[in-house]
C-alpha cells in the first residue's frame, strides 16, 4: 500500500467544476485536523443542500481524491445541488479499527469517527446543509472509515458507500449500529489488495499486510443482518457493455429491509482496487483495472439520493456521532454563522472583539479555551485571538476585551499575530484585516476541556492545542468572513 500511498499523495485535482473549494481546519482530540469544502456554482436557490463526505485511501490526500474521482462529485453538485467535503486523515490514513500498528492513526487510536461528526456540525454553520441528508463514502481505507461511521455515528450518517473496501475483522464484531443503515457496497474480484474472500489486508503483490478484514460477501451479509433485509425479495442485474474493459457487474439490490433502508451489492467481475469509471491511479498490473462498466459517482449520488434521516430514527447521544460535543453552541449578537464581521470589530474600526455566547457545556468541563484565526491570509493561518482558562460557568465574553495577558477572572490571552508560535508579537484580540480581494473567513473555536490547560510561558495557539490533547471533551464553531476593497473596509 505504500507504492499506492506515494501515487495518492501526488495526485493533484483538477478545476473542471466552476464552483468554490476552500480549506478548513478543526481541532478534534487536540489535534488539527484539515478538510475542503466544494460548494456549488449556483449557490443553493435558498434549499438546504445535502452534504457527501468523500474519505480518501491510505496514504491518500483531499486532492487524491479528487483526482480519483475525476471531481464528478463537484460536478455532479453543480448540476443538481449538494456540498462535498475532502477531510484528511492524520498521518494520511484513517483509524477503521482494523489494529494495524504500522498505521499512526490506529496505534494512537485517534477518533476519526468523532472528527468527522464534528466537521460535518462545522460544515453545516458555514454552509447551507440539510443535517438528515449527510453521506459519506470512500475507497479502500477510507471505505472502511465508512463502514465505520456507519457502525458508530448512524444517527449522524444518513447511508455510506464502500468501494474496493470491507468491513475489518475488530470491527465486524462490534459494529451496532444506532439504527438500520443503508450502505452501497462495491468489490473487485480481482482485488489484489482488500481482497475479495477477505483475510489480510495487503500492499502490491501481498508483500506487506496491514491488518485484516472479512470478504466481500461476509460484508454484504453483515448489513443484511443489521438491516433485517428480506434476502427473497432481492432483485439482480447483469452488465458486460465494454467488454474489452475486463470487467462484468453484477449489481444485487436489497430495499426490502428495517426502516427503509437497503443494501446493493455490486461486484465487479475481474475489477481491481479502483474506482469504477474513476482514474486509472496505478498500472493494471499493480492494482487490476479500473472498470467502465460503472460510474461509481453516479451510482453512489443515486443510492444516496433514495435514503435521507428521519426524525428519531436514532435515539439522542445513542450513536457515536452524537456525543455530548453536538450539544456545545457559540454564536455571536454581533453577527451570524457565515454572516460578516462589522467593521467596528476589524482594524479599519475600532477592533474590539465581539461579544460571544455559548450553551451546552457539557458535564466534568473544568474550564474553556477560544481560538480565533484566519485560513485564507496569504502567508498560512493566520492567529487572532487566543483566551484560555475561562471558567467552566461562564456563558460568553462581553465585547471589547482588554488586551491583557491576564485577566481578572482567571482567564489569560496568549500570544497573536502572525502564522507560527515564534512570529507572535501581541497579546489580546487584534481583528480582522485582510488585503483587499475576496472574503476571508474568520474562525471562531470553542473548547470545554476537562481540566485548565494553558500553554507554555508566552506561547499562543500550538502550544496551546498541544496542552489541549486528550482533553478536550467538546467543541463548536462559528465562522464570520470580512473583506477590504483596496483598503476599504467590506461594509457587507
Amino acid at each position: 500500500m505504500r507504492t499506492i500511498a506515494a501515487v495518492l499523495a501526488l495526485l493533484l485535482a483538477g478545476s473542471a467544476s466552476a464552483g468554490e473549494l476552500r480549506r478548513f481546519t478543526l481541532v478534534s482530540g487536540g489535534r488539527e485536523r484539515g478538510y475542503s469544502v466544494y460548494s456549488p456554482r449556483a449557490g443553493n436557490g435558498g434549499r438546504k443542500l445535502p452534504l457527501i463526505v468523500l474519505l480518501h485511501g491510505g496514504g491518500g490526500t483531499a486532492d487524491g481524491m479528487r483526482r480519483l474521482t475525476r471531481s464528478g462529485f463537484e460536478a455532479l453538485a453543480d448540476e443538481r445541488g449538494a456540498v462535498i467535503a475532502y477531510p484528511e486523515a492524520v498521518d494520511k490514513h484513517w483509524n477503521d479499527y482494523r489494529g494495524d500498528s504500522s498505521r499512526k492513526s490506529q496505534r494512537e487510536n485517534v477518533d476519526d469517527v468523532a472528527f468527522l461528526a464534528e466537521m460535518t456540525r462545522a460544515i453545516e454553520g458555514a454552509y447551507p446543509v440539510d443535517g438528515a441528508r449527510i453521506y459519506a463514502a470512500g475507497i479502500s481505507n477510507g471505505a472502511m472509515m465508512s463502514y465505520a461511521l456507519a457502525c458508530r455515528a448512524a444517527d449522524r450518517f444518513a447511508a455510506v458507500a464502500a468501494v474496493a473496501g470491507a468491513v475489518p475483522e475488530r470491527l465486524y464484531s462490534s459494529c451496532r449500529p444506532s439504527r438500520p443503515v443503508p450502505v452501497l457496497i462495491i468489490n473487485g474480484t480481482a482485488d489484489g489488495l482488500v481482497h475479495w474472500g477477505g483475510g489480510e489486508v495487503t500492499g502490491p503483490f501481498g508483500k506487506r499486510k496491514f491488518g485484516r478484514a472479512v470478504s466481500a460477501e461476509r460484508t454484504r451479509d453483515l448489513w443484511l443482518k443489521l438491516d433485517s433485509c428480506d434476502r427473497a425479495k432481492m432483485t439482480s442485474a447483469a452488465r458486460d457493455s465494454d467488454p474489452e474493459d475486463g470487467t462484468s457487474v453484477l449489481a444485487e439490490t436489497y430495499t426490502a429491509c428495517a426502516g427503509g433502508s437497503a443494501v446493493k451489492f455490486i461486484k465487479i467481475e475481474g475489477g481491481g482496487h479502483t474506482w469504477p469509471g474513476g482514474l486509472q491511479y496505478l498500472p493494471r498490473g499493480v492494482i487490476g483495472p479500473t472498470s467502465r462498466e460503472l460510474d461509481a459517482n453516479s451510482e453512489i449520488w443515486s443510492f444516496f439520493g433514495g435514503h435521507a434521516l428521519k426524525p428519531g430514527s436514532a435515539p439522542a447521544g445513542e450513536g457515536r456521532g452524537a456525543p455530548v460535543k453536538a450539544a456545545l453552541k457559540l454564536e455571536s449578537p454581533a453577527f451570524g454563522g457565515g454572516g460578516y464581521i462589522p467593521v467596528r470589530h476589524t482594524c479599519d474600526g475600532d477592533d474590539v472583539s465581539p461579544e460571544l455566547r455559548w450553551e451546552g457545556v457539557p458535564p466534568g468541563t473544568a474550564g474553556l479555551a477560544l481560538i480565533m484565526d484566519d485560513p485564507d491570509a496569504p502567508p498560512g493561518t493566520w492567529v487572532h485571538w487566543v483566551v484560555y482558562g475561562i471558567p467552566a460557568g461562564s456563558s460568553g465574553l462581553p465585547e471589547g476585551v482588554a488586551r491583557k495577558a491576564a485577566m481578572p477572572d482567571g482567564s489569560g490571552q496568549g500570544m497573536v499575530w502572525g502564522v507560527k508560535e515564534g512570529d507572535f508579537s501581541r497579546v489580546g484580540y487584534y481583528g480582522p484585516c485582510p488585503p483587499p480581494g475576496k472574503p476571508h473567513r474568520y474562525s471562531f473555536r470553542l473548547y470545554a476541556l476537562d481540566s485548565q490547560v494553558r500553554p507554555q510561558k508566552g506561547g499562543g495557539k500550538y502550544s496551546l492545542l498541544e496542552a489541549m490533547k486528550g482533553h478536550v471533551l467538546a467543541e463548536a464553531g462559528l465562522t464570520g468572513l470580512y473583506a477590504r476593497s483596496r483598503g476599504r473596509p467590506g461594509t457587507k
